[in-house]
């Protein structure tokens, strides 16, 4: 046995530099004399129980990880059983894990598997499960990351790629299952190992085999930069790229062919027990027995043990025998000896196995089954009905996809919101080659599209409205299946490329929202490609959002090209929506430059314009954005007015309560330069909340640093160091850099912040607020600002 690499001292020891504590403030955390911890890191003594509770605090041992450190300092396990003591001061600020799909059905069989690939993923950094359609990748890659969730400190995130097709977007949905959006600043691939570079987390990605060039790409690229990393992916064939461990996934054990094998030998069989436990939910009674066992070991046999077939042969329990059974597989079976000889037999055998479940639906079943192939991902009970066929109800569209749901053709899934289903991608691409020789697959298509279009019609008109969280919500949830819509448009001929263009001019804002820039810009130019030159309303919008997508990007010169096109087509046209909009975005644009002549023209002109077309919203925000040029050039009581008749035209307008709460933060600013600190402090909590119950982590950061420069002027440097600090990993956490003003003014605050605490005192502190989070500080603020005479309504 080799010698552990570290004493348990050693092990303290270098854990506390990796988190930059001196012995004196780690001893002031624990609650000991400074020469408690010398004793401790000298290995002269260990500490008691109480105490290593209090050093597991102090050391930000992963809650995972708590129980081995207690024992490791209690002398009951060697040292050699902890992690590296080199973790990160703070653990990262991850967001919460959507919690893995929950199967409806139970985990059978795989036990051998599934532990060599618990083993496998421990030890490897990729493991790849490869297998054919139908072999249960991704139910068994489910079930071991359930078993190793725990073992994992920041958990396991599953990123499915299945209703994905386009190999620009692999690295935009990985990010995004980190809430990670584009900035136009830093190439994503940076961003995104900045934020997972010290994360121990075991990620999924699951269906890669459509996307394999992608996939080898990346997914190697983010395991190099981020070494507490692992991977499992599941495709039908290989990544081959360094490092990777392949476990090629076989079917389910059979049964003997033997007619007098024991049953309870039998039974044991995986294919047999998976049957036996499908089949019972058809028939609630059933069980392996002398009188049916024959009639399941053929039917197991026959299937060669793929679990998908073996599903859907059990789906028809609820209206046959296995005997039965038995006897209808052998039919479409045989109509497949002469077929392509180029097919693996195991593939043959699971494609009959659909071929039968398809011959025996019935016609409305069948024809329901073959339309839901469009559908890229999971979808509604709503989209279902509108695509079927006219006059359908929702009531018989539902009954349909119980049917289907029943016979293992569909999943339900659970979901608080709405009945939604998805369907095995197997399957999908089986009933995809069906609907594509349909002979009324264009007017099934035309149904798909009017669907999504008024979808995504009426969520943009309410994503800046009161109802603006759900409709950005119900857009992500649809995405898939509109991204689909969207490539097979601008594929097609006729009109189709045209109505793809409609739906980008509703998709930009969307797109902005969430941060996918390159993919709406990408989207946006094919569209411009498509609509003729006589189009100019739709030309106009897509101008606009192309040039707002871009300024996002911080590519300045293409969004003033485009935002100048646009404009000039609203002015031909005389439109006075299209140029107050365009003059807005125009004058962001000019007013980051800069440039507050030039964008108070366009503000001024935009205001006047949506103040004629009575939009009270955009009129208000025209004049904050007056009001913010005012402030820039220190003018505050011009600042102050603008602000305050921005605020009298959504006086009654409930509805408006984003854009009523920036004005009223930048209000607060204003009161803060004049001295009424109650006022702004009051100002200053109310878009606090509110930042943070939207998760608008931009406003939250205008906010903490409105409540920094706040604690500053009331002399509570211990608040503004804590604030400082909560910044700072809200900073890592969009990974965002300070603009050069924002530098210039942090860089005063640490000055100011120096007259009030020392070096050592700001470092502590900001390490403590490092790590609060929002929840935490509010009270904090209220308590240090309010309880020195200052109060709060």
């Amino acid at each position: 046995m080799t010698e552990p690499l570290f004493s348990f001292g050693e092990w303290v020891r270098r854990r506390r530099k990796a988190l930059d504590l001196t012995q004196t403030a780690l001893a002031d955390s624990v609650g000991c004399a400074v020469e408690t911890i010398r004793k401790i890191e000298s290995d002269s003594r260990r500490p008691s129980r109480p105490m290593a509770v209090r050093l597991a605090d102090s050391l930000h041992i992963a809650p995972a990880e708590r129980e081995l450190f207690l024992q490791v300092a209690r002398s009951e396990r060697s040292v050699d059983h902890l992690p590296p003591p080199i973790a990160a001061a703070v653990v990262p600020d991850v967001p919460a894990a959507p919690r893995l799909p929950t199967p409806l059905t139970s985990f059978v069989g795989r036990a051998r598997a599934r532990l060599e690939l618990e083993a496998l993923v421990r030890q490897q950094r990729l493991v790849s499960l490869v297998g054919m359609g139908g072999a249960g990748k991704t139910r068994l890659a489910l079930e071991v990351a359930r078993q190793l969730e725990a073992e994992f400190t920041h958990g396991v995130r599953l990123i499915e790629l299945a209703p994905l097709h386009d190999p620009d977007v692999v690295l935009p949905t990985i990010a995004q299952a980190f809430d990670l959006r584009e900035d136009g600043h830093t190439p994503l691939l940076t961003t995104l190992v900045a934020k997972l570079r010290d994360l121990h987390m075991l990620l999924i990605f699951d269906n890669c085999e459509h996307l394999i060039d992608a996939c080898a790409q990346w997914i190697p690229t983010l395991l190099e930069q981020c070494p507490r990393l692992h991977g499992m992916a599941t495709s039908r064939e290989a990544l081959r790229v360094a490092g990777e461990q392949l476990y090629p996934l076989a079917p389910l054990d059979l049964p003997p062919e033997e007619a007098n094998t024991p049953l309870a030998q039998v039974a044991e069989c995986e294919a047999v027990q998976l049957f036996c436990a499908r089949a019972q939910l058809m028939q609630p009674g059933f069980a392996l027995a002398a009188d049916n066992v024959a009639a399941v070991v053929a039917i197991c046999r026959r299937l060669d043990g793929l679990p998908l077939a073996l599903e859907l042969a059990a789906a028809r329990m609820r209206w046959y025998a296995p005997q039965v059974i038995a006897q209808q597989i052998d039919e479409p079976l045989s109509a497949l000896v002469d077929g392509a000889r180029n097919i693996p037999a195991r593939q043959q055998t699971l494609r009959s196995m659909i071929d039968w479940s398809y011959s025996i639906l019935e016609p409305s079943e069948r024809e329901l089954w073959e339309c839901l192939g469009l559908f890229a991902a999971s979808w509604s009970l709503a989209a279902a009905t509108a695509l079927y066929a006219k006059g359908s109800t929702p009531l018989q569209v539902a009954t349909l996809l119980n049917t289907l749901s029943d016979k293992q053709l569909v999943v339900p899934l659970l979901s608080a919101d709405e009945p939604r289903f998805t369907m095995l991608e197997t399957l999908r691409a089986y009933v995809q080659e069906h609907f594509t020789q349909r002979a009324d697959q264009l007017s099934v298509r035309q149904r798909y599209a009017d669907f999504y279009q008024q979808l995504v019609r009426t969520a943009a008109a309410q994503l800046n409205g009161p109802d603006g969280e759900l409709a950005m919500a119900q857009l992500s949830q649809e995405y898939a299946n509109i991204r689909g819509l969207l490539e097979w448009c601008f594929a097609a001929a006729d009109h189709w490329p045209q109505l793809a263009a409609d739906l980008c001019v509703n998709l930009w804002t969307f797109w902005w929202k969430r941060g996918d820039l390159s993919e709406g810009r990408r989207w946006l130019a094919l569209a411009l490609q498509a609509v003729p030159e006589s189009a100019e309303e739709q030309r106009g919008w897509l101008l606009q959002g192309s040039g707002v997508l871009a300024r996002a990007q911080g590519d300045t010169d293409a969004a003033i090209e485009l935002l100048r096109e646009s404009l000039f087509i609203w002015r031909g046209l005389d439109d006075p929506q299209g140029m107050a909009r365009t003059l807005n975005s125009l004058g962001v644009v000019l007013f980051n430059q800069r440039r507050y002549a030039e964008a108070e023209r366009l503000f001024t002109e935009s205001f006047e314009l949506h103040r004629y077309l009575n939009d009270l919203d955009r009129a208000a925000m025209a004049l904050n954005n007056l009001g913010n040029i005012a402030y820039k050039q220190q003018n505050l009581d011009r600042a102050t007015a603008l602000y305050t008749q921005a605020l009298e035209l959504l006086a009654d307008a409930a509805e408006h309560r984003s854009t009523l709460i920036l004005i009223k933060t930048n209000l607060g600013e204003l009161a803060r330069l004049r001295g009424d600190i109650n006022a702004a402090a009051q100002l200053f909590v109310d878009s606090l909340h509110y930042y943070h119950a939207v998760q608008d982590r931009e406003g939250i950061l205008f906010c903490l640093n409105n409540f920094v420069e706040l604690a500053l002027d009331c002399q509570q440097g211990q608040l503004a160091a804590k604030l400082l600090g909560c910044i700072e990993t809200e900073l890592e956490t969009i990974d965002a850099k300070r603009s050069i003003e924002q530098e210039e003014v942090y860089q005063r605050q640490l000055l100011q912040l120096s007259q009030l605490l020392s070096a050592e005192q700001i470092r502590q502190t900001s390490q403590v607020g490092a790590r609060l989070g929002v929840t935490d500080l509010l009270p904090l603020i209220q308590h240090d600002l309010f309880s020195g005479g200052f109060h709060a309504r």
